[in-house]
C-alpha cells in the first residue's frame, strides 16, 4: 500500500543533516510489535558516495509484506543497507553521482530499494531507478517498482507469456498477484485463474481476473480444484 506525505523543499536539504523517518525500536525483550514503530527526526540524511547513486526526496513510499516483517523483527535488511523500512518510493532526484546519464536533478523517479524508503530521503543505484511517466500520480508510482516487476519478471522475463495462452495465479489478491493479474490482461493472456479466500474473489476480479476460484489446494481438496481449473481451460 503506497503512503504519501508532504516533504521540505530542496533547497532545505543543503542546510539539514537529519531527515524524519520510520524506524523500529527494539523493545528490552522479545520481538517488537506495533507499538515499537517511531517517526524519528535524527536520522541522517543519506548521501550520495558512489558515481551512480541517486538521491531521492521522498514524495510517496509503499508498506510490503517484507516491512510489516522486518518491524517484527523477522527479516533483517541485507548486510549495508539502512535499518529504515521501505523497499520502493516514488520522488523528485535532487543529487546524482557523477557516473549517473539517464536522470538529473528535478526527474521525477520511482526506485526499489533494499531499504530506507520511510523516509524524506533516500539513495538508490540509478539502475533501480525508473522514470515517473507523465500524469502518474505519486501513490500509483510508488506501488510499481517492487511487485510489478517482480510479476513482469516471473511472467514475461521468464515465463516468456504471450496472448492466448493460460495461467494459473496463487494467492491472486496478495499485492504480486494483483499486478500479474492486471499484466496477464494487458499481454491478452486468454485465462487468467486466481485463488483466493472467498472474501477476496470480487477483488481479484476486479483486477483482471477472468475466473475467480477459492478452494483448498491441499488433500483431499486438491483432486477437486485441479478438476475445477480443467474445465475453465478445456
Amino acid at each position: 500500500r503506497a503512503v504519501s506525505g508532504v516533504q521540505p523543499s530542496l533547497c532545505c536539504l543543503r542546510y539539514a543533516a537529519t531527515m524524519q523517518a520510520v524506524q523500529v525500536r527494539q523493545p528490552p525483550s522479545g520481538r517488537p510489535t506495533a507499538k515499537d514503530l517511531c517517526i524519528a527526526n535524527d536520522v541522517p540524511i543519506p548521501q550520495v558516495s558512489g558515481p551512480n547513486d541517486v538521491q531521492i526526496r521522498t514524495q510517496c513510499t509503499a508498506v510490503n509484506r517484507a516491512d510489516t516483517m522486518q518491524r517484527r523483527g523477522l527479516y533483517p535488511p541485507p548486510p549495508g543497507a539502512s535499518d529504515v523500512l521501505g523497499l520502493e518510493v516514488a520522488g523528485v532526484v535532487t543529487e546524482v553521482g557523477h557516473g549517473v546519464e539517464r536522470f538529473k536533478v528535478g526527474d521525477s523517479v520511482m526506485a526499489l530499494l533494499p531499504g530506507g524508503g520511510c523516509a524524506e530521503y533516500c539513495v538508490a543505484p540509478q539502475e533501480c531507478c525508473i522514470p515517473v511517466p507523465e500524469g502518474m500520480p505519486w501513490v500509483d508510482a510508488a506501488a510499481i517498482p517492487e511487485v510489478f516487476i517482480t510479476a513482469y519478471q516471473c511472467l514475461l522475463f521468464h515465463g516468456r507469456l504471450q496472448a492466448g495462452q493460460n495461467v494459473l495465479l496463487h494467492a491472486g489478491a496478495s499485492a504480486v498477484g494483483l499486478a500479474a493479474a492486471q499484466i496477464c490482461r494487458a499481454v491478452q493472456a486468454q485465462h487468467v485463474i486466481t485463488t483466493s479466500s472467498q472474501s477476496k474473489l470480487e477483488t481479484c476480479l476486479r483486477h483482471g481476473a477472468t475466473h475467480a476460484l477459492a478452494k483448498d489446494r491441499t488433500s483431499p481438496y486438491a483432486q477437486a480444484f485441479a478438476w475445477d481449473v480443467q474445465q475453465i481451460v478445456g
